[in-house]
């Protein structure tokens, strides 16, 4: 009689049935497993040899005589085995296993931001169906908003609808004409100074010497140059801009970009430095527009020129060249590559080059004259932030990986420890002030910085906050938490309140960018962070920092800030289903069941003092998380956690 049929089969089918661990195949795909063995879905994918379940290690406590006996009988097991068999072979064999078999801690991580299928938003039939990158700021936005949502289906991601449109930037007419000379100086240092302080692009020197010699002879005003200059009076005239943009579409600094599209050459088959300087300078400009995907388009070409000349690779030195027209080189090539490590982590886009074919030297001074330093900025400062950019793109290739994700868990470890090392390695010049005021560039580099930390982290806090709304009544929130998890969510949101804080100095000191992307997006994603903190705030400290970054938001939106204006929809309806959630759960939710929901207040701890992201990465927990060897955690599968985006 087959045991299936029996009674004591069927108790033994109820028992696989409840087996918590999927097979391999469905955690592969990210799917619910029933359990058996072949399981369903194995069996309706024919496939039933590949149902395989890993066995995982338990953790006991023996006494340590117990422990010492069973090494001693192992080694005289060992010692017996190497008389009757070859010594070789047996560690060959024991070689080959191990590469074979994962670990069992690898089978239960991943990241629950992730799904299993990209995350697409259809807008209309004409156009192809929007690619949303679940990096991007926007897009955990609309995850927060998805795990408050009572009902599925019922919250859909916000498209991005507010930028300088195609048929906006052909309607313009070309008609820039080149500025009176005193307006074309105050503009071209306004774009030096706010560009090569941050990065690095032309040279000043040589620059300026080149636009007296055009307005000296208009003769000299060849395309290619012209193209250059009328990106950087575009640049010039949106940075010095202070005042609320025209109606219109006559953006700030438009006209000349437009003039300067309309010069450069179609791609050419053998480019030159120049040409690679242009690229940038249109990228930059771009995301004042907030055009994220042309900036993206603009610093991908400029990568795949410079590939085409080489700046990747060092000139030999039988190439006769001085020794500031080497650095431009070297630059240049670290210029492209920050960018696009940093435009590619706002999108969730994959990287344009490997670390691995990369041989060009980091900047420096030391081959330079006392005079010819005077061309470059501080080499400190762009090591600092091309070593920053490369962990960024981590993130991506890691955390956010879709197909062969690594470890989740793991993977944060890893770029928590290069951030801290990071932050350890920092130069005394490019470190935040601790009395008065810090250099602007400084600021930015370490709200970049931060912002690293919050993307590593976020997909964490995100999985607390929604444990802690699906479980309320369980008791306290930090008795179902592990440590481990807690402290990475508190970093998260220590994080964000210290990117709050150097935005909101910033702007009491009148530095921030009126129509710039970058402070508008890092002050949006600190704000979304300090919002889920919000729904549990005792004392409404983190309440209160959301309403002061949503009228910094609202104050650029009502400058004309095209980022601004996104982001502040996106916080707008953030903040408002917030407001809907806390009523609904007043409502429906007993007093003891309410009581319960100070577990929460635990893990979102808004009473500690001021800290910095590097603090926070040095608290203990934090360094006791980082220096472990091994890590144990469970994340849910992520299609339990949200709805199917297929559909939004």
């Amino acid at each position: 009689m087959d045991s299936g049929d029996s009674p004591a089969g069927t108790d033994n089918a109820a028992r696989i049935r409840r087996k918590t661990v999927a097979c391999r195949r469905c955690h592969a795909r990210k799917v619910k497993c029933s359990g058996r063995t072949p399981c369903d879905g194995c069996i309706t994918a024919l496939c039933e040899n590949d149902c395989v379940y890993l066995m995982r290690d338990r953790r006991v406590k023996v006494a340590e005589s117990y422990l010492q006996q069973v090494l001693a009988e192992n080694e005289q097991l060992k010692r017996r085995l190497a008389m009757t068999s070859n010594p070789s072979t047996q560690e060959t064999s024991s070689v080959v296993q191990a590469q074979q078999e994962p670990s069992a801690s690898e089978d239960n991580l991943s990241n629950p931001l992730m799904q299993e299928r990209a995350w697409f938003v259809v807008s209309d039939a004409e156009t192809p169906p929007i690619y949303i990158g679940e990096v991007a700021c926007t897009a955990f936005a609309t995850r927060f908003r998805q795990s408050l949502a009572l009902y599925p289906g019922s919250t859909h991601h916000i498209p991005r609808i507010h930028y300088v449109q195609d048929e906006d930037l052909l309607s313009v007419p070309n008609e820039a004409t080149w500025p009176t000379r005193s307006h074309a100086r105050l503009l071209l240092r306004v774009a030096l100074a706010n560009i090569n302080r941050g990065y690095y692009v032309v040279l000043p020197k040589p620059t300026m010497a080149k636009l007296e010699e055009m307005y000296q002879d208009p003769n000299l005003r060849d395309p290619l140059v012209t193209c250059k200059f009328f990106a950087l009076f575009a640049l010039g005239e949106v940075y010095s801009s202070r005042v609320k943009a025209p109606s219109g579409g006559n953006f700030p600094g438009l006209s000349y970009f437009i003039r300067a599209c309309s010069l450069i050459p179609m791609l050419p088959e053998r480019t030159n430095l120049e040409h690679i300087e242009i690229l940038i300078l249109l990228s930059f400009f771009s995301h004042n527009l907030n055009r994220r995907n042309s900036a993206y388009l603009w610093i991908g070409s400029a990568l795949r020129l410079a590939l085409t000349v080489g700046l990747h690779h060092n000139l030999p030195g039988s190439i006769a060249l001085d020794p500031v027209a080497r650095e431009h080189r070297v630059r240049i090539w670290w210029t492209i590559y920050i960018c696009d490590r940093m435009w590619g982590s706002k999108l969730g886009h994959p990287l344009m080059i490997p670390d691995t074919n990369i041989t060009v030297d980091l900047p420096s001074n030391s081959m330079l004259t006392e005079e010819a330093k005077a061309e470059f900025s501080d080499p400190a400062y762009i090591i600092a932030s091309i070593k920053l950019a490369r962990i960024a793109g981590e993130i991506v290739t890691s955390i956010y990986c879709r197909g062969h994700p690594p470890p989740f868990i793991q993977s944060v470890q890893r770029i928590l420890r290069s951030l801290n090392a990071w932050m350890a390695a920092l130069p005394e010049s490019v470190r935040l002030s601790k009395s008065g005021s810090s250099a602007r560039h400084v600021v930015s580099l370490h709200l970049s910085f931060n912002q690293c930390v919050i993307l590593a982290t976020r997909p964490v806090l995100l999985h607390v906050f929604t444990i802690s709304r699906i479980m309320p009544t369980h008791g306290a929130l930090a008795d179902n938490i592990a440590p481990v998890i807690s402290t990475l969510a508190e970093a998260c949101l220590r994080t964000a309140r210290h990117s709050n804080e150097l935005l909101t100095e910033v702007w009491i000191d009148g530095t921030l960018s009126t129509f710039g992307y970058f402070d508008a997006q890092y002050l949006f994603s600190s704000a979304v962070i300090l919002a889920i903190s919000s729904v549990t705030d005792v004392d409404g400290r983190d309440s209160d920092l959301v309403e002061a970054a949503a009228q910094l938001l609202q104050s650029m939106a009502n400058c004309g800030n095209l980022s601004a204006i996104e982001f502040c929809g996106h916080l707008d309806q953030v903040r408002a289903d917030i407001k809907h959630h806390c009523s609904a759960t007043t409502a429906t939710l007993t007093m003891p069941e309410l009581d319960s929901l100070g577990g929460a207040r635990s893990i979102f701890d808004n009473t500690t003092n001021r800290l910095t992201a590097e603090m926070a990465l040095l608290e203990p927990p934090m360094l006791d998380f980082l220096t472990q060897t091994e890590l144990y955690f469970d994340f849910p599968n992520p299609m339990d956690m949200f709805q199917n985006t297929m559909h939004l």
